[in-house]
């Protein structure tokens, strides 16, 4: 149905056509009830929209933004086009007291992060991985970028889990709403970012930020279109009638843009496969900060020939019944598990709730104050003495600090050197082994032949000339019986002909070649040659 999506479409000239009028169509409000106020619940913030949603007695609400109760457990994400992700690798001899540090180095040199900004480095090991090193997917956000996401939000005064928005699909295989039986790749279209994330038997293994967002398709489409669309009007379009508008013009401009779009996306996926050793994807889940858009599914699978479908999940009695952001429930997931877990390895909340007072170092002065006042009738000239050992204790605590802080940075700079010199010599020395293991075997099979066998010495001396003579290089020989095969090596494939042409003229040897054939990596000709000693000249 849709193969001729993958052809140009040539767009007609729009002089004189009355595009229809995209006014009727308005974006749908989300179908959910009227913003509560609860205590003791889960709240889902979106921080990009400053909206929150409950969830309690299993079922989801629209929340006040304005309404704090420190006995919520608060849950958020980050897009992830604010963050710097990859991968990086660690010799697998570090010990786990050092890993930490190990790996922030590996980020800063691997990925170019400035060393003057204060990152967060959040990192997550690939068990499936079985090299030499130990591999681990890199997170990294300056501090003050997360900051700047929150900024605005000043009702809520602590936020308990907090995570970049593809790792919230990570609960659905650890609450067993997914099976870890496959590859799965899911794609989430948000108003300022969409991301692509595949998971592989349950793990998390490749996330991608694609620039494609609503808001840029919208302008995509404008642009087409060549005349001014509110987004909201685009948006609804996309909700109500998806890629299969009943206006020939309109379909052919959306079949444009997403058809660039779902390239550029098959285009990720081929070097997510290749960059994660996946030998293919079992399923696409679609998904929209609008909801379903009728026909992207299709359109997806026509252009990736992978599976494609809406992502559905259910969350609540009443999931059925409300129309909200997938991102909400993927968020009330990721607070059950939380809450029966307390599993910290996706969070990198920064705001988290403040312990009770009596066990903060205020709450713990604030004791030791009532203490002091309760028996200073008795003993003030021994808390002066204390007070004054405390704060001189605390002062060079703090020196010692500064100065541990300096040598840890400076450290970190020498040890990211050291790698870098290690991993240069380590290079030069494995080309040198592989010549001398290689010289070594030659040597070791010419010296045996010649002990045992004049004759094939003596023939061997004469082909080895012969090659010398054509500037080629030798670079395997086998022997057995009066047959000789010499694998040789040449800039130029002319030289191997000359050289096979020079033997042949001899009537001592029989000479023979099945192909001469170029390297595809690097730029040298190669040929097996075949010399037999004749009978008459044994």
């Amino acid at each position: 149905m849709l193969k001729s999506l993958n052809k140009e479409i040539k767009l007609p000239k729009l002089g004189g056509l009355k595009l229809p009028k995209l006014g009727g169509l308005k974006l749908p409000k989300l179908k959910v009830s009227k913003a509560k106020e609860v205590s003791g619940g889960i709240v889902a913030i979106v921080p990009y929209s400053k909206l929150t949603y409950n969830y309690n007695n299993n079922l989801i609400s629209k929340g006040n933004i304005n309404f704090y109760d420190k006995k919520n457990f608060y849950i958020s994400y980050i897009y992830l086009k604010y963050f710097i992700s990859g991968s990086v690798e660690v010799s697998r001899n570090i010990s786990e007291e050092d890993l930490n540090d190990a790996i922030e180095i590996a980020a800063y040199d691997e990925f170019g992060l400035d060393s003057d900004i204060d990152y967060l480095i959040k990192y997550i090991e690939v068990s499936i991985n079985s090299g030499d090193n130990r591999l681990f997917n890199i997170f990294a956000i300056p501090y003050y970028k997360i900051d700047e996401v929150f900024n605005e939000i000043d009702s809520i005064k602590h936020i308990d889990f907090l995570t970049p928005a593809p790792l919230l699909y990570d609960a659905l295989y650890k609450k067993d709403l997914f099976q870890r039986d496959g590859v799965d790749c899911f794609i989430h279209f948000d108003y300022d970012d969409t991301f692509l994330t595949i998971y592989n038997m349950g793990e998390f293994v490749y996330a991608k930020s694609i620039t494609h967002s609503l808001k840029k398709l919208s302008e995509e489409f404008a642009k087409s279109i060549t005349q001014h669309v509110d987004e909201k009007e685009f948006f609804g379009m996309l909700k109500q009638q998806g890629l299969k508008v009943p206006d020939q013009v309109l379909q052919k401009h959306l079949m444009k843009i997403f058809g660039e779009l779902f390239n550029y996306i098959n285009d990720i996926l081929i070097f997510a496969k290749r960059s994660s050793n996946i030998e293919s994807i079992n399923q696409i889940y679609l998904s929209s900060k609008i909801g379903n858009i009728k026909g992207l599914s299709e359109f997806c699978e026509s252009y990736t020939s992978i599976p494609s479908s809406e992502f559905y999940v259910k969350t609540s009695k009443n999931t059925s019944e409300i129309d909200i952001d997938p991102l909400i429930h993927l968020m009330t997931i990721n607070a059950k598990y939380y809450l029966e877990t307390n599993d910290e390895e996706f969070n990198i909340s920064i705001y988290k709730k403040e312990p009770p007072f009596l066990t903060t170092p205020s709450g713990i002065l604030t004791k030791y104050i009532a203490a002091g006042i309760a028996i200073s009738l008795l003993y003030p000239a021994y808390l002066l003495v204390e007070k004054q050992a405390f704060d001189f204790k605390y002062n060079k605590l703090g020196q010692e600090d500064i100065n541990l802080s300096s040598r840890v940075k400076k450290m970190k700079s020498e040890f990211t050197k050291v790698l870098e010199e290690k991993k240069s010599v380590e290079e030069k020395l494995k080309v040198k082994n592989k010549e001398l293991a290689f010289r070594t075997k030659l040597l070791k099979e010419i010296y045996n032949k010649k002990v045992a066998y004049n004759m094939k010495v003596k023939t061997l001396n004469d082909l080895f000339k012969k090659v010398n003579r054509h500037n080629s290089k030798v670079v395997r020989v086998t022997n057995h019986e009066d047959e000789f095969k010499i694998t040789v090596r040449s800039d130029k494939d002319k030289k191997i002909t000359e050289f096979i042409k020079d033997i042949s003229q001899n009537q001592k040897y029989s000479v023979g070649t099945n192909l001469i054939k170029k390297d595809d990596n690097k730029s040298f000709y190669q040929s097996l040659v075949k010399v037999d000693i004749n009978a008459n000249f044994k």
